[in-house]
């Protein structure tokens, strides 16, 4: 598992709420281990593997923004962020790292009782290959969703 450090601070006025984080992440320091019991020749290719790690990964840091607003006088909540992840292979194109998009509502229904919905956009490039694209290609991944949430605060 890579070394990670995370981070935020968040910002709650009367009827807004802004939140802000950071992740470190050192991914050169995943690791494969063998079984203490293990003969090292069967477990050549995890050292090869290591090495790979090393030499093609790196450190990263990814951040997320996001709001909320209470609208004055009623139920409603109105939301909105950020998230950009940066892919932890070194001297890939910028585009290959992700950006997350969301947007969302909620709603009180009750004393203790909420109903949220939101929606995700997130977008980058990967870089692949396998047996039926051996020369390699770039997928350009887009993924929506939509979440509907229901709270009960005790």
């Amino acid at each position: 598992t890579p070394y990670r450090f995370d981070t935020g601070i968040g910002f709650f006025l009367e009827n807004v709420n802004l939140t802000a984080g950071a992740t470190f992440q050192d991914w050169k320091q995943t690791r494969f281990e063998k079984p203490d019991h293990a003969d090292d020749a069967d477990y050549r290719y995890l050292f090869d593997e290591n090495r790979n790690i090393q030499q093609n990964y790196r450190e990263t840091i990814n951040y997320h923004v996001g709001g909320e607003i209470m609208m004055p006088g009623s139920n409603l909540a109105v939301r909105g962020g950020y998230a950009y992840y940066p892919s932890p292979l070194r001297d890939v194109p910028s585009d290959q790292n992700k950006k997350v998009y969301t947007a969302g509502i909620g709603f009180k229904l009750g004393i203790n009782t909420y109903l949220d919905v939101t929606y995700l956009r997130s977008n980058w490039l990967r870089e692949s290959e396998d047996s039926y694209t051996p020369g390699g290609t770039t997928e350009e991944i887009s993924e929506n969703r939509l979440f509907f949430g229901l709270r009960f605060n005790l």
